[in-house]
């Protein structure tokens, strides 16, 4: 079950090993501009999908401190899915994530 946030969100996680995913769902109902990044010792990839299951965008370690982080000059409006996962399938660690549509 995804968890419903706003395009502006600060939300603290935790993955908690074993192939462990949090799921994010938000609405634009215009194009806007949208930074999503996390913060933290835990190694965050994130993944963003539109409307279906495939990939729109995801990263690695673009963040600080091998966290992820995806800035977009505008996406268009619609429904968001967002996967935060650790980098190591069994990996484990507590994380923040933004929302935002400024630039961290």
């Amino acid at each position: 079950q995804a968890q419903r946030v706003q395009p502006s969100s600060r939300i603290f996680g935790r993955l908690g090993g074993a192939r462990d995913f949090d799921w994010f769902v938000f609405e634009l109902t215009e194009a806007s501009p949208l930074t999503i990044w996390t913060t933290g010792e835990t190694d965050t990839r994130c993944e963003i999908t539109r409307d279906s299951d495939r990939a729109t965008a995801q990263d690695d370690d673009s963040g600080e401190n091998s966290n992820c982080l995806m800035a977009f000059e505008s996406l268009d409006p619609g429904t968001y899915r967002l996967r935060i996962s650790h980098f190591s399938w069994f990996g484990r660690g507590d994380y923040t994530l933004l929302i935002s549509p400024n630039a961290p």
